[in-house]
């Protein structure tokens, strides 16, 4: 999973990220519903029919939410992995510079 701050980030994505919620339809084949907000809930309710539909996708991935639907997002981020090797040589960086 991925955040949508975390997606807006992302070079190129923009435009993506303000379609969301909405579960966008685009050439990329994003799986929309993997984007959760910061606090690990989804943020589609009343977008989706059902509402929950967002939730029910995630839990049938193995995420579990909790009784407030949360999840644990730690524990389930995603970070491209070109972020990733250059977040690793920042932090080689710092350890030897």
């Amino acid at each position: 999973m991925i955040t949508v701050s975390d997606v807006q980030l992302l070079e190129g994505m923009a435009d993506f990220a303000k379609k969301i919620p909405s579960g966008p339809k685009d050439d990329r084949n994003i799986p929309w519903h993997r984007v959760i907000n910061s606090q690990g809930a989804c943020s589609t309710a009343g977008l989706t029919t059902p509402p929950d539909l967002q939730q029910r996708l995630l839990e049938a991935e193995g995420i579990a939410f909790n009784d407030k639907g949360r999840c644990k997002i730690e524990n389930y981020l995603w970070t491209p992995p070109e972020y990733d090797a250059e977040a690793n040589d920042k932090q080689q960086g710092n350890l030897f510079s």
